[in-house]
């Protein structure tokens, strides 16, 4: 099984676990910014669109999110990871028992 060991995630439930993955996915490698399509987040994930963005928000206040947004006009969703991509730190998947 791969997780997070992310001092932030640490204590997250197996959701927020899993869509910091689905986000850290999504960012360039060169930039802690992105987006992508609400939709496509949430079919990745197997969130409703109100469980991601609560779990949106547990991200935001555990402080592995700067700030997310919803574009209700595109449907997109944006976020900003605190340290960046994985390949800057922000995450490191292991294998695990």
């Amino acid at each position: 099984m791969r997780v997070c060991h992310k001092r932030e995630l640490r204590h997250a439930g197996p959701a927020s676990r899993l869509l910091a993955l689905a986000l850290d996915s999504h960012l360039p490698s060169d930039s802690a910014h992105a987006q992508a399509a609400e939709d496509v987040l949430s079919h990745t994930t197997a969130l409703t669109p109100e469980q991601l963005h609560r779990e949106l928000t547990l991200l935001l206040n555990s402080r592995y999110l700067q700030h997310w947004a919803h574009n209700p006009l595109s449907g997109d969703l944006l976020w900003t990871i605190v340290n960046g991509h994985a390949a800057g730190g922000a995450l490191t998947p292991v294998v695990g028992p």
